[in-house]
């Protein structure tokens, strides 16, 4: 169900951030030996998966690297803060099918600007994930990649951003429902690539 009407949003990625490869976390085996775990071009990550909320909220966003079109009604930008992900495996022998815990934290500093630059809102959000999932998560699947822990911990901080009040009441609404990414849509999902620590 759409949140907004279909505005054209350009996502813009924060020129700030740097755009190569980011250390975010580790992996633990039972051992205790670690594996270091990167993402290529964190801004390009987070972008990608502010822009698909966008668009599932109702928007037209778009993603333009180089700055907003002139045929834009609003301009998004979402750099990341904190990314990080820690995953611990248990010993072999451990009871119950689940044999690790994860979290993986995501804060973005997020700003919704009008076309002619005037900035609407700007804060820093957190998302977080956590495996297995806990309370009202505690239902679903369990997601056992570190990079879709991360992914989806990112997806929950551009939820709390899209439905901050000022950001609801300056776009114009489809419906007054609260809006979240669907927990079986296809997220965009970190590259994290583990290397021998």
């Amino acid at each position: 169900m759409a949140l907004f009407a279909p505005s054209r949003v350009a996502v813009v990625p924060p020129q700030e951030t740097a755009a190569g490869r980011l250390f975010v976390g580790q992996v633990f085996d039972p051992a205790g030996q670690a594996e270091r775990l990167f993402i290529d071009n964190p801004r390009a990550v987070v972008s990608r998966v502010v822009a698909d909320a966008l668009n599932h909220a109702g928007l037209n966003a778009t993603i333009t690297p180089g700055g907003p079109p002139e045929d834009i009604d609003y301009v998004v930008s979402c750099a990341p803060e904190q990314l990080t992900v820690v995953k611990r495996v248990a010993t072999e022998n451990s009871p119950g099918e689940n044999s690790f815990v994860m979290e993986a934290t995501a804060r973005l500093k997020c700003s919704l600007a009008s076309w002619r630059g005037k900035v609407i809102e700007s804060g820093s959000f957190t998302g977080v994930e956590n495996e297995p999932p806990l309370g009202a998560r505690s239902g679903r699947p369990i997601v056992s990649d570190p990079a879709e822990a991360l992914s989806a911990a990112i997806g929950d901080a551009v939820n709390a951003f899209v439905n901050q009040q000022d950001f609801r009441q300056n776009l114009p609404a489809h419906t007054t429902a609260s809006f979240n990414i669907p927990a079986n849509e296809p997220r965009a999902t970190p590259s994290a690539t583990p290397t021998p620590g």
